[in-house]
Parts: structure tokens; C-alpha cells; sequence
């Protein structure tokens, strides 16, 4: 897929989860701007073995809690792609914590470090046996996550691919860095090869002359989902480095 060109998807399924959003009807609201009383809710993964669930940060958890309730389970194998930011920056943060107080670090916190946990996990615990990859971008992130996505989709049109964007809130001393949007929030989205009901973005490398800070208040995952849900037909979206475009092609 070339920068500047739309590429099309559709989108079969969809999961979310924050701190203040979980249900379907909680995010069309939020989509809407419309007010609703948050709710809090527990990550849904009882379909994991305990044991196992133990060993998952809480970043980790999200991404788990919405890749299930997206993917369905009549569907075997499915090309997963999984994107982060920061990754899993809280385990990294104990365990340079950890060293500085006693030198010793925890072979659990060590092996479950990797940018790529949570979809290794994923890809071991559900039995999944198709490319799995693990994006990071900076603040780009969940952009070049679904660029992957969709490239998966040309590769096998037809096989449906799981993508999957999560982040945790920064641990200290990193909360207060500037630029970055500290909060929680998971995405999964279930995409096929269809003629209906899709959905085409591109992205553009911003001018040299005009490149600088974005300026939006919700970070990309955010505004793609307030963008899926809502009513607009375009989006546009600017990072740093890239300007970013979204568009229904039918709605």
C-alpha cells in the first residue's frame, strides 16, 4: 500500500474498553457527544485459565478483553496485529525499580517485558497459528497498526484480520512527560474484504514547514472509533510526522 492512496476495509466487528467507557452503547454516546453516567468496568477474560491470567499486566488484560469480545470464535486463525505505544512500559519501569533498590529482578516481570506479549499470548492461548505481528510507532501507533492490518487483508483477501490497539497510562516518573495522553484504552477491530459497509483511510507525510504538535484532544485510537461510530464521513487526524485520513465509502 503506497502513503497517499485509500485503501479499503470493512469492518465486521468491533470491541473497546477505558476507564469510563465498555458497552457498545456507552461508546455510540460518547461517539455522539452525548452525556452518559461512566460506569466502571471489570475486564471480561474468564475464558483464560487463572493461572495464566495471573501472569498478564493489566495491559495486557485490555488488550485480551477486547480482542475476544471482537473476534469471533467460529473464526480459527486469524492474521493478528497488535499496536502499542508504549508497551509494556509499567513492567519495564518495576523492574529498573527493582535493580536500583536489591539488583534482582523478577523472571516473570524479565520474560513478560516484550513489546510483543500480549499478542504472543494471544496467539498461544486462543490457539491462533497465523501471522501474528506487533507494531510500535510512536504516536503513530494505531495508524501504521491498521496500515498493517489492511496490508494482511490484501495478502490473504480471504482471511479477516484481527487488529488490536491498547495502552496503559504512564507509569512515574513518566506520567507528567509532555506530548504524551495518558490514558487507558484498548481497541479491537475485526477486518474483512467486503463491498459493504466499508471504510478507506490514507496517510501523508505532513510539510516540513507545517509539521509541529497535534493538536487533538483524543489520541488516534480515539478519534478513529468517535470517527467509526459517528456520523461524519471524513476524518482527519494530525500527528507529528503525518496527516492522517478516513473516510465511509458507504454508509
Amino acid at each position: 500500500m503506497k502513503m497517499n492512496q485509500f485503501s479499503q476495509f470493512s469492518i465486521s466487528s468491533w470491541a473497546a474498553w477505558s476507564d469510563s467507557c465498555s458497552l457498545p452503547s456507552e461508546w455510540a454516546a460518547w461517539a455522539r457527544h452525548e452525556e452518559f453516567l461512566p460506569q466502571e468496568h471489570g475486564l471480561e477474560i474468564s475464558d483464560i485459565p487463572a493461572m495464566k491470567r495471573r501472569r498478564m499486566s493489566f495491559l495486557t488484560k485490555m488488550a485480551f478483553h477486547s480482542a475476544l469480545k471482537s473476534a469471533s470464535s467460529s473464526e480459527k486463525d486469524l492474521n493478528l496485529v497488535f499496536a502499542s505505544q508504549h508497551g509494556e512500559l509499567q513492567r519495564t519501569v518495576k523492574i529498573l525499580k527493582s535493580l536500583a533498590q536489591s539488583g534482582e529482578v523478577s523472571p516473570t516481570d524479565f520474560s513478560m517485558s516484550v513489546h510483543n506479549t500480549a499478542v504472543g499470548l494471544y496467539s498461544i492461548l486462543t490457539k491462533n497459528h497465523a501471522p501474528a505481528t506487533s507494531v510500535a510507532a510512536g504516536d503513530d501507533s494505531f495508524g501504521f497498526g491498521l496500515m498493517e492490518s489492511v496490508n494482511l487483508l490484501y495478502r490473504y483477501p480471504q482471511k479477516s484480520t484481527l487488529f488490536v490497539y491498547f495502552d496503559d497510562s504512564l507509569p512515574e516518573p513518566l506520567a507528567h512527560l509532555p506530548r504524551q495522553q495518558n490514558r487507558r484504552v484498548s481497541i479491537a477491530l475485526l477486518l474483512k474484504n467486503s463491498e459493504e459497509n466499508t471504510t478507506s483511510f490514507r496517510v501523508s507525510p505532513r510539510d516540513i514547514h507545517e509539521a509541529g504538535e497535534s493538536s487533538a484532544s483524543l489520541t488516534m485510537a480515539e478519534s478513529f472509533l468517535q470517527f467509526f461510530l459517528g456520523q461524519n464521513v471524513i476524518s482527519q487526524y494530525q500527528t507529528r510526522r503525518y496527516l492522517w485520513e478516513w473516510r465511509k465509502d458507504s454508509v
